[in-house]
C-alpha cells in the first residue's frame, strides 16, 4: 500500500522482485482525488499493458450508495466492499457512493445511465430521510428503466446501526426499519406496476451480528466490508 504523506507522494511498492512477469491491479484512493499518476520501473524492466483483459471484458457493476459504499472506513482502497466483490466478479464496478449524501436521487440516475452496465444498485437508506424512500424509489427506478429497460436493478436495504445498542432510546434502529420498510414498498408497488428486472436484497446479515462489524457504529471496518461482500456475492452473481 501506498501511504500518502503528502499531497505529492513517492513510493516503493516492489523491489528486489524475481524478474517474472506479472499483472497487477492498482486500486486508486476512495476518498482523494488523483491528478497525476506516474509508475516507474527499473532499468530494463518493462511495463505493458495487460495481456489479458481482466475486469475490462464484461459491462460493469453501477453502485448508488453512501460513504459506506464509497469505502469508509476500509483501511486500504483495495478492501471497500465494492473493490472485493469488484475481483470476486471479475468485473469492474463504478462506484457511485457518497459521502454524507447519496439519496435516491434522479440527477445521479442520469449520470448511472451513462454507462453501459451489466446492473444497476440503488444502497441509499443510510442517508435518505424516511419519508422520502418511497417516492425517490419509484422515480428513480422508473427513470432508469425508461432510459436503460434492459439493466436489472438491485435495491439494497440498510443494516442495524451498533451505535443503538449502546443507546437504545434513540430509536435508532427502529428509524432504519422504518426505512427499510418504505425501501419494500417501493418494490412491491414497482413490481405490481410491471416493473421487470427488479430485485431486492434484505439488510440483516450484511455486517453479521456478533458486534465486530463496524469502527463507530455504522462504518464498516475491514471484517464489515468483508461480510457484506460476501453477503452480496450470491445475489450480484446471479
Amino acid at each position: 500500500t501506498g501511504f500518502p504523506s503528502a499531497k505529492i507522494t513517492e513510493y516503493t511498492l516492489l523491489s528486489e522482485g524475481d524478474g517474472q512477469r506479472r499483472e497487477y491491479l492498482l486500486n486508486l484512493p476512495l476518498y482523494d482525488g488523483v491528478e497525476h499518476l506516474e509508475i516507474g520501473v527499473n532499468l530494463g524492466a518493462e511495463i505493458t499493458k495487460a495481456i489479458e483483459k481482466h475486469l475490462l471484458d464484461k459491462q460493469p457493476v453501477v453502485y448508488y450508495g453512501t460513504s459506506i459504499a464509497q469505502g469508509g472506513c476500509a483501511s486500504r482502497p483495495g478492501l471497500a466492499f465494492t473493490s472485493i466483490l469488484s475481483r470476486k466478479l471479475n468485473r469492474a464496478f463504478v462506484n457511485f457512493g457518497f459521502s454524507g449524501n447519496g439519496t435516491i436521487e434522479t440527477s445521479v440516475g442520469q449520470a448511472m445511465c451513462e454507462t453501459d452496465a451489466a446492473l444497476f444498485v440503488i444502497d441509499c437508506n443510510p442517508n435518505t430521510k424516511a419519508e422520502l424512500i418511497y417516492e425517490r424509489t419509484v422515480a428513480l427506478v422508473e427513470m432508469l428503466k425508461k432510459r436503460k429497460p434492459e439493466v436489472p436493478i438491485l435495491l439494497v436495504e440498510g443494516f442495524m446501526n451498533e451505535s443503538n445498542y449502546f443507546n437504545p432510546a434513540s430509536g435508532v434502529n427502529e428509524n432504519i426499519r422504518n426505512k427499510n420498510g418504505e425501501l419494500k414498498r417501493a418494490y412491491k408497488t414497482l413490481i405490481k406496476s410491471g416493473t421487470a428486472g427488479l430485485y431486492y436484497r434484505n439488510g440483516d446479515d450484511l455486517i453479521g451480528r456478533d458486534h465486530e462489524g463496524t469502527v463507530d457504529g455504522i462504518h464498516p471496518n475491514d471484517i464489515g466490508m468483508l461480510r457484506i461482500a460476501d453477503a452480496l456475492y450470491p445475489t450480484l452473481n446471479k
